[in-house]
């Protein structure tokens, strides 16, 4: 949810010439963990964000919640604007898609790296939740209905 939030802050600072503060800043910090997880010799930003003392481990678990919290807030500034442009059919199953190819994409990674970790089947089934949910928040379908079966309705 990084890149439609990220366009939806600029949106919004176009339209109402006010920064949205919590979003932005949850994604700055979710950027930071992710820079420091892969990027190596930044010995500099662990000694003054003090992450260098944190274990990969407890940073996967705040990353986790930290992208719970980026999508309660995206959903919130996302229901107030009336069309931002996500809402497209086609841009929200091409983006849900793309993001299931990378899941199953880092699933192959991590079978190849370590064998009796993960199968292949269940690489499939971990990377099916994330898609479907980013697609029906994309299309603001946050409640089930039951005539709303069809993927395009």
């Amino acid at each position: 949810m990084l890149l439609p939030c990220l366009y939806l802050l600029v949106k919004y600072y176009r339209e109402q010439k006010k920064i949205d503060w919590p979003l932005l800043i949850v994604n700055a910090v979710f950027l930071l963990m992710l820079v420091w997880m892969f990027v190596p010799h930044l010995g500099l930003l662990g000694k003054v964000t003090l992450l260098e003392r944190v274990p990969h481990a407890r940073l996967l678990v705040g990353m986790g919640l930290l992208n719970m919290l980026q999508l309660v807030l995206f959903i919130r500034r996302y229901v107030a604007f009336k069309d931002l442009g996500l809402r497209s059919n086609w841009f929200s199953f091409y983006y849900a898609v793309a993001i299931f190819f990378v899941e199953l994409w880092l699933g192959d990674i991590a079978l190849h790296r370590s064998i009796d970790f993960i199968t292949p089947h269940r690489i499939f089934a971990f990377a099916i939740p994330v898609p479907v949910v980013v697609y029906f928040v994309l299309r603001k379908r946050f409640v089930w209905r039951e005539r709303c079966w069809r993927p395009f309705c």
